[in-house]
């Protein structure tokens, strides 16, 4: 009786030490999981060569977005030609009220040149260019019938929404074909963490926004 007696004691004392401590452990964990940061991996090639498929990335959630960022975001809720992908990643090129064009081989945001390091000669303008000629801009891409009809016949970036284009431009399915992006339908920012990728890649993914333009 007295052995059972110090194994209860035993029992509480252990519950009331570290039972806490768990519960709180767990409770961090699904915060910095649901509110700052989730692991998650690329699927597909629209990213190549910055992202290849099966790459593990972070996703930073309640991120600012800025231009040049590589974003992941709800699929079915933005192309409705979406062939059961249920995220999509891809590089945030504009922000509500920017004017963008393609002209002569070059990208251009509110009439300055986007450097693009990331980019090869063969996507930079060829990739670019795809089914939609060049020039185009986005007069010319919204009167498109597969874009969604919030985006069509716009001029600018709406508010609350993100003109994105993949890096593999000859294959990706982007803004040029769907339209903008929703504020709501973003799940957050990619990073590249410390152990993975190149220099060249965490330059590309983590600080792109630091090197928007050309200078």
């Amino acid at each position: 009786m007295k052995q059972l007696s110090n194994w209860s004691r035993l029992t509480a004392y252990y519950l009331k030490e570290f039972v806490p401590t768990i519960l709180l452990a767990v409770l961090i964990g699904w915060a910095i999981h649901t509110f700052l940061f989730t692991g998650s991996r690329v699927v597909g090639s629209s990213m190549e060569p910055t992202l290849q498929n099966n790459d593990y990335v972070f996703i930073q959630r309640q991120a600012k977005i800025k231009r040049g960022d590589v974003v992941i975001f709800d699929a079915p809720k933005v192309d409705p030609d979406n062939q059961g992908q249920k995220y999509y990643v891809k590089r945030v090129i504009g922000l509500p009220g920017d004017k963008i064009r393609f002209d002569k081989g070059k990208l251009f945001v509110n009439d300055k040149a986007v450097a693009q390091p990331y980019l090869n000669e063969e996507e930079a303008y060829k990739g670019t260019e795809a089914a939609f000629g060049d020039p185009w801009d986005l007069s010319s891409l919204s009167k498109s019938s597969s874009w969604n009809k919030t985006s069509q016949k716009t001029t600018v970036v709406p508010a609350n929404s993100y003109f994105v284009l993949g890096d593999h431009r000859s294959v990706a399915t982007d803004s040029r074909y769907f339209g903008y992006v929703q504020k709501k339908y973003m799940r957050g920012r990619v990073l590249v963490p410390f152990w993975n990728g190149s220099k060249a890649t965490k330059q590309n993914v983590n600080h792109s926004r630091d090197h928007f333009f050309d200078k």
